[in-house]
């Protein structure tokens, strides 16, 4: 009855083992993703969920921990629970072997690991006023049109979105660009995308 799930799996677990054989630094990358978004997830229900009344605490926290599940399927990264589970039915299958599990189940648990130390850091420095510069734009020009002090101005403004700007593209461009760049052989694609044109009639 679940023939074609098992199959899946199968083939799943075949080709994390490949990954992490072929490419470690995609799979790593991966891994350390997936450790930040349940990492996200685990932040987001204490907040939503930490005053609620008793009756719907849990409920609401299991739904918001939804999103974590979420960016981790919807992003391909590497999650160690989801790996407990292929890994098995690729050595039942014999499309994988006892080691070729416990490398992905070891590499997975450590770079997971890694990743949601790095979010912890990454939410100390939020927590200590790390901003956003699309935001920024908003709540500023929103204090120069109303009521506001000397201190905020014009120029103030300028020098708080030069900062704030350069720290997202260094976050968004370094850590996520170039981070999922690697972790889906965006080389190998930009070589077979020039292949593929090169074939193509003019």
């Amino acid at each position: 009855m679940y023939q074609d799930t098992i199959d899946y799996f199968g083939n799943l677990a075949q080709n994390k083992a490949r990954v992490l054989s072929e490419s470690p630094l995609a799979f790593a990358v991966g891994s350390l993703m997936a450790g930040a978004y349940v990492g996200i997830g685990i932040i987001l229900i204490f907040s939503v969920g930490g005053t609620l009344d008793p009756a719907w605490q849990k409920l609401i926290m299991g739904v918001s921990f939804g999103i974590a599940l979420t960016l981790v399927v919807f992003a391909g990264s590497e999650l160690f629970t989801g790996h407990t589970m292929y890994m098995v039915f690729g050595c039942l299958m014999r499309q994988t072997t006892l080691g070729d599990l416990g490398k992905v189940w070891a590499a997975s648990w450590v770079f997971n690991l890694l990743g949601s130390v790095g979010l912890a850091l990454l939410f100390a420095f939020i927590a200590s006023g790390f901003e956003h510069s699309v935001a920024n734009m908003t709540l500023l020009s929103i204090a120069l049109l109303g009521d506001h002090p000397d201190t905020i101005g014009v120029a103030g403004m300028a020098y708080n979105l030069l900062w704030v700007t350069a720290g997202n593209i260094i976050g968004g461009s370094v850590l996520m660009g170039l981070g999922y760049w690697y972790a889906t052989n965006g080389r190998r694609s930009v070589k077979a995308a020039a292949a593929q044109r090169r074939k193509s009639p003019a």
